[in-house]
């Protein structure tokens, strides 16, 4: 097979298409996301999992989410910062250019000058040795040593080369190297109180040594304006632009987890992998070829600091992709491989390209491929071929031959989607019109009319017990040899268009759908879409590795934990870049293939991150709108009961996927998640409380800690018990002089009473007045007068009026902490202002339930213009909430449903007159402001035909209701302006 694919690729004069370096899947973060200035010089992880940025417009803190920024103005000694380290009590130093170093403890800023004993304001680097002594390499002073507060000179009189001191660094073995950058300078080793010096003399590539590192084997590495040193303890050895490096200055070493060891240049990202140099730059997506700073965090992503480009996030799953530069259609829709190592990629109308050494050839339609939309490639190792579907028929290569097979031959279609070889090693070929089954000799067909569930065939699948699946555009279906049968989303199937079809090593089935991803075990379907966590619910691929399935999407690559899929779904978004049906392949390195829209993907799924518990933290705490600062024990009045936290857990991971678990003890039962980075608990009671929270990161693993706040909010001194007291005491004696106080009054009101009677006769006249006053605000006015009249109202039906139903969202919770006052006068305000404007656009309100309002429009006295008046009070009635929110305290977000049509309508009840109305129409009302969003009109399908010439209305589609099934339902938006 490899002497074959040979032949044909040069005898067939093979194209060489020029393509674009490989392109690393960076995530560049710029001062357009927060950071403070894009030169970064210096990076730091700390303690709490903070990264900090170093550059020449300050310091910027970054916790996954936002920066937040540090300069002059917060206490740094200048805004230029090359260099920042944490010492072992937490301290952040920061070397600043021209302000000397500044440090951090948390709280405030402190800045160390010359005037305090630095040898040099203009700061180089910072070390901490293994004693905790703070080394700082000034620009012109030495070195000092910082030591119990006070500042020790160290510089050419102790052996330095010279005071220029670029470098600092402590070796495993306890030796501080130091380096000047300047001509002349070469290194210095002190060992105790021995210095040793080495410069070109001694083998260095150059004197002018920039930076220094040690990887884990001992060998300790040093860069130059020219190249890079390796000195292993005895001899150097050196690299220059000879050994694949640019020809630039290298100004940072970096050794990471995997002692890979990444070195920043002018000349970009260098890397030093089993020996070998691999450069990578602006062309590979660096912002920038000039790197200033590295670093691996705590989950292994690389983090490159940069001359004016900001810095940039290399994940450690180390994502890379290969594009084409010409303008022909480049994606790729499937992947193969020869025993020699060459990959083979089918493109969407660039024919086929071979993949050698990181150069491609390609053969088109021009050396003779039927098509040069190529869908599908198959390898038959025993009958030595090499089949390939495309648009326009099925081409075989064998011997020294390329055949071309069209319908003609026997092909049910020319449009190939997939091929594939089932354990006899016949070929199954999928079209737009069927499949077809090639046993070396004849071209067998079957289509819908022998059971397949569509003829659109986009993936066959032949499972370990022999049996062949079909991924059809109507769902699947699976063929024994005999007879078909076919699963759909009435099984289970979560979408009926299905793109792939797998087998993992536990003999569950994946299918790849337009509507997210199913698990079929034999028995039961378990599906996952975008609610789980899926970057898109076009799925188009899938391949396994490890405990781990990778999905292809429209959205990037997904990897899921298997072990995780019953329970909570564990997905890890890889890349961005929307996949192509069926184009995945791993190779036989391992490496995992994803075919592109304009390329291909590669990874290796052993590069893996390092799963660590990251730490969560509670950075802010808002009490009635105002900072509140943290103590041991925090003590608020009872009126202080408006209450926010902000937390975070540091992870720059897919830091949207991580999810947060809180609590507050003395409210909460169980834990809550969210998404978001605080929550708020309004009105809280006095109580003794703690708030709790917790996290989970994107990669599934916990935090270390519950970060926790301990708080008191204090009662109202008029409820505690020395105050109860006193007030029993004041009732008691006034109890008693109100009881002498009332034997007196009673003698005085028998000699009122006559005079009472008189009066009594006026007020029973007056309450009569009153009483026909109530009775008009219960009843409409002409119901009142047959109540009246009849001593009875007679039922009535009316055909065509409308009802709307409101209700307010979260009502339980703000009735659960608001006290009764207060919910009872929030209640009134509203339903005044709803009584308005219910009688100014004379419709009938029928009943109030606790939040719920009823409406009515078109009763007592039946109007034409019924809908019409009910969805205008309903959008007075929306437009006052939204501007009521605006000045108060409590946001009330209302839901409103309406429905037209039949009811009976009358009044029941002999001591509490009631007029109610019973019917289809009520359900269907109730059902719709159910369905409905707060903020909307949620009308139905035959309201929206009664006022859809005088509303703008938005269809939402069939939507499923409680006992009435699936109905069409509409947002009102707006009134139309009609002239």
């Amino acid at each position: 097979m490899n002497r074959l694919i040979k032949f044909l690729f040069l005898f067939l004069i093979c194209l060489v298409a020029e393509i674009i370096p490989q392109q690393l899947a960076l995530k560049t973060y710029s001062v357009d996301d927060g950071l403070v200035q894009s030169s970064v010089y210096a990076i730091l992880q700390d303690r709490d999992g903070y990264l900090w940025f170093g550059t020449e417009g300050g310091v910027s803190k970054f916790d996954g989410v936002k920066f937040t920024n540090f300069t002059v103005s917060d206490g740094l000694g200048q805004p230029y910062v090359r260099c920042i380290i944490q010492d072992r009590k937490g301290n952040i130093w920061f070397g600043t250019v021209g302000g000397g170093v500044t440090k951090f403890d948390g709280q405030r800023f402190i800045s160390y000058t010359e005037k305090d004993g630095l040898g040099n304001n203009g700061i180089l680097c910072l070390m901490e040795d293994k004693d905790g002594v703070i080394w700082i390499g000034t620009d012109g002073g030495g070195a000092s040593k910082f030591i119990n507060g006070k500042f020790y000179s160290f510089g050419i009189k102790d052996g330095l080369n010279n005071n220029v001191v670029r470098t600092i660094f402590q070796d495993s073995k306890g030796r501080i190297w130091f380096s000047s950058g300047v001509a002349g300078g070469g290194v210095v080793c002190m060992e105790g109180e021995q210095i040793v010096k080495y410069s070109v003399k001694n083998g260095l590539l150059n004197d002018i040594v920039i930076a220094i590192n040690e990887d884990k084997n001992g060998n300790l590495w040093f860069s130059s304006t020219n190249g890079i040193s390796k000195f292993d303890g005895s001899k150097f050895t050196n690299f220059t632009s000879k050994n694949n490096l640019p020809d630039q200055p290298v100004v940072s070493i970096f050794v990471d987890s995997k002692n890979i060891i990444w070195f920043g240049s002018r000349g970009g990202i260098i890397k030093y992998e089993d020996e070998f140099f691999s450069t990578y730059t602006t062309e590979n997506g660096l912002s920038s070829n000039w790197i200033l700073s590295i670093l691996e965090d705590k989950r292994g992503d690389l983090w490159f600091g940069t001359f004016n480009g900001g810095i940039q996030k290399f994940p450690a799953e180390q994502i890379i992709s290969f594009t084409y530069k010409d303008k022909i259609p480049s994606a790729v829709y499937s992947i193969n491989q020869e025993d020699d190592g060459k990959i083979l990629f089918g493109t969407y109308g660039n024919g086929l390209f071979l993949f050698d050494n990181n150069t491609f050839s390609n053969i088109t339609s021009k050396q003779g491929l039927s098509d040069d939309f190529i869908s599908s490639i198959k390898r038959d190792e025993n009958r030595k071929r090499l089949w390939i579907g495309t648009q326009s028929g099925l081409n075989l290569f064998e011997g020294k031959r390329i055949k071309s097979i069209y319908k003609k031959d026997g092909l049910i279609d020319d449009f190939i989607n997939t091929l594939a070889l089932d354990k006899r090693g016949d070929l199954w070929i999928g079209t737009e019109e069927g499949a077809i089954k090639y046993n070396g000799n004849n071209f067998i067909n079957f289509t819908t009319k022998d059971g397949l569930s569509g003829n659109s065939i986009y993936n066959i699948f032949n499972d370990q017990a022999g049996l062949i699946w079909f991924a059809t555009n109507n769902g699947l279906s699976r063929y024994d040899g005999r007879k078909f049968d076919s699963i759909s989303n009435k099984d289970g199937l979560i979408d009926n268009l299905v793109f792939y079809i797998y087998q993992d090593s536990k003999n569950n089935f994946w299918f790849a759908t337009q509507g997210g991803l199913s698990r079929y075990n034999g028995k039961t379907f378990i599906n996952v879409t975008t609610q789980e966590g899926l970057s898109s619910n076009i799925c188009n691929s899938l391949i396994e590795d490890g405990n781990y399935l990778f999905v292809g999407t429209n959205n990037g690559i997904n990897k899921i934990d298997l072990n995780s899929i019953e329970k909570e779904p564990l997905i890890l978004r890889l890349s961005s870049t929307e996949t192509t049906m069926q184009g995945v392949f791993k190779d036989n390195k391992g490496n995992l293939w994803f075919g592109t829209v304009d390329g291909v993907t590669l990874f290796n799924p052993n590069n893996k991150a390092i799963l660590y518990q990251p730490k969560i933290l509670v950075n802010k705490m808002m009490v009635n709108n105002k900072i509140a600062q943290f103590s041991q024990e925090i003590n608020l009045s009872y009126d202080q009961n408006y209450l926010r936290f902000d937390f975070i857990m540091p992870f720059f991971a897919s830091p949207d996927k991580v999810n947060y678990y809180y609590m507050l003890d003395g409210i909460d039962n169980d834990w809550k998640m969210t998404n978001e980075h605080s929550i708020s608990y309004p009105y809280l009671p006095p109580g003794n409380y703690i708030f709790k929270v917790k996290a989970k990161s994107s990669d599934g693993i916990w935090c270390e800690n519950v970060a926790q706040i301990v708080f008191i909010i204090n009662p109202p001194f008029w409820t505690t018990f020395w105050f109860r007291g006193i007030i029993i005491l004041i009732a008691g004696a006034s109890v008693y002089l109100f009881y002498i106080y009332k034997t007196k009054q009673v003698k005085r009101r028998n000699i009122e009473l006559s005079m009472m009677v008189k009066d009594r006769t006026k007020e029973l006249e007056q309450e009569k007045n009153k009483s026909d006053e109530l009775l008009l605000n219960i009843l409409p006015d002409i119901l009142v007068n047959e109540l009246k009249q009849n001593g009875f109202v007679q039922p009535r039906e009316y055909k065509n009026i409308s009802i709307m139903f409101t209700d307010f969202k979260g009502f339980t919770y703000i009735a659960d902490v608001l006290p009764a006052d207060k919910l009872v006068n929030e209640l009134n305000e509203i339903y005044k202002e709803f009584d308005k404007i219910i009688e100014k656009n004379k419709v009938e309100k029928l009943k109030t339930i606790g939040d719920s309002y009823m409406i009515g429009a078109g009763l007592p006295v039946e109007t034409e213009d019924h809908a019409i008046k009910i969805i205008k009070t309903g959008l007075e009635m929306q437009e006052y909430i939204c501007e009521r929110n605006k000045t108060s305290a409590i946001k009330w977000d209302m839901r409103a449903g309406v429905h037209s049509g039949n009811v009976i309508a009358g009044v029941v009840g002999t001591k509490k007159f009631t007029y109610d109305i019973w019917g289809d129409t009520v359900n269907i009302a109730s059902r719709l402001e159910s369905a409905g969003s707060p903020g909307q009109i949620n009308i139905s399908a035959y309201t929206y035909m009664l006022v859809r010439d005088h509303f703008i209305c938005e269809y939402r589609g069939k939507v499923s209701t409680k006992g009435k099934g699936e109905l069409d339902m509409y947002f009102v938006k707006e009134q139309k302006n009609i002239n």
